[in-house]
């Protein structure tokens, strides 16, 4: 998860990728989910807690797509460096969602 990414050892290589925007809603909303997966082992909350354990897994994995493709963009950038190349790919698309992609 990109909170505990952060928390662990202050490992930001994610957050520079990804951007600060869509690091801080990620951790928002992650945030917000696991405040509701709380509410509903206490009782108080009308949604199934098992619907909020998929809700969670699915922001899990989310989350790790974003980072593999934020590792891929490094990656690009540093053989593009290596290469001695003065265009590199970078991660473009809508932040947070399915459709980021390379682009040089």
């Amino acid at each position: 998860m990109l909170k505990k990414v952060d928390e662990g050892g202050g490992d930001d290589r994610y957050a520079e990728e990804l951007g600060p925007e869509a690091t801080f809603w990620l951790e928002q909303l992650q945030g917000h989910v696991e405040r509701l997966v709380q509410y509903a082992q206490a009782g108080h909350s009308s949604v199934p807690y098992d619907e909020l354990l998929q809700v969670t897994a699915q922001i899990e994995v989310a989350i790790d797509r974003a980072k593999e493709r934020a590792l891929a963009a490094m990656a690009a950038r540093r053989q593009a460096a290596l290469a001695g190349t003065t265009t590199a790919p970078r991660l473009a698309g809508h932040e947070g969602r399915e459709g980021a992609r390379l682009v040089s």
